[in-house]
């Protein structure tokens, strides 16, 4: 069965204290997944985490746009457009 989605965007209160190793681990999980982590530029500068990329609300904006490898038959379910 595919996945219904490929990619997740996390974004993080960027003033809160101690949101970086919840991040982390977060970002684990979803890797573990096997999917792909889309991580809020603010999000990545607030809480260094400058091992992983930052990207733009533009760039994640047209991710998520993106086409998924979800079968016709499962759209309805999945909402792969």
């Amino acid at each position: 069965m595919a996945q219904a989605f490929s990619r997740v965007a996390i974004f993080g209160k960027p003033r809160a204290d101690s949101v970086r190793e919840p991040l982390l681990r977060i970002i684990s999980q979803v890797q573990a997944a096997g999917l792909e982590v889309l991580l809020d530029a603010a999000t990545r500068e607030a809480a260094s985490l400058t091992d992983f990329a930052g990207h733009s609300l533009a760039a994640i904006g047209k991710q998520a746009t993106a086409p998924c490898s979800a079968s016709r038959a499962n759209w309805r379910r999945t909402r792969c457009r």
